[in-house]
């Protein structure tokens, strides 16, 4: 197994920590390569060690949902805050992400959005803290889409939002931008695959498996 990349992905990304804030990391690896080829399956798995909370993903399972649009992943890729790295690894995937991004990661922003407004905004408590970070939490998803669709890049803006009514115009603003936005409907395939036959092979070397 070779990790590949590890970034942060949590609230210090969009500089909306505070001393208490746990530290979100995302371990990405490339299982061995006898494994690869006898087809074995692999999950996600998370650890927790005090403030740090650690979710590993095989890189596979990564590609598949960068090419579904998943913003989760988007973070986990183009996160401003890297741990560790392998060698170009990570600046060869990030620079695959930014000339492929495309519009299909609306779905995602949305669905997320409107499963937390639900569950965490029209459901919560309006009194309590976790509701004012719960709207900055949806809120800088929903910005993240919008300037994504717009101008084609991923930013992590920080927001401060300060009721509700702020997000449904930020989700009106997410329906627009996704109306005009220029991008293709879904990312090429064909460099994300390219990636990863890539490094497969190059761990298939390192494996011995290949000359």
């Amino acid at each position: 197994m070779r990790e590949l990349f590890c970034t942060n992905v949590g609230s210090h990304i969009w500089k909306m920590n505070h001393k208490n804030s746990d530290i979100d990391l995302v371990s990405v690896y490339m299982m061995d390569s006898k494994n690869f080829l006898l087809g074995k399956q692999v999950r996600g798995k998370q650890k927790k060690d005090g403030d740090i909370d650690l979710v590993i993903y095989e890189i596979g399972h990564v590609i598949h949902h960068l090419l579904k649009g998943n913003c989760n992943f988007l973070w986990c890729v183009m996160s401003p805050i890297v741990v560790r790295k392998y060698r170009n690894a990570l600046n060869e995937l990030r620079e695959v992400v930014a000339n492929n991004l495309a519009k299909n990661c609306y779905n995602s922003i949305n669905g997320l959005a409107k499963h937390n407004i639900y569950h965490y905004i029209e459901k919560g408590d309006r009194q309590s803290l976790l509701h004012k970070k719960k709207l900055n939490v949806i809120g800088r998803t929903l910005k993240f889409g919008i300037n994504l669709l717009t101008w084609g890049k991923c930013m992590f803006q920080k927001v401060d939002i300060e009721n509700e009514e702020e997000l449904y115009l930020l989700k009106e603003q997410l329906n627009k931008a996704y109306m005009y936005s220029t991008l293709p409907e879904k990312p090429n395939k064909e460099p994300f695959e390219k990636y990863l036959i890539r490094w497969r092979l190059k761990k298939m070397r390192e494996d011995e498996m290949i000359e």
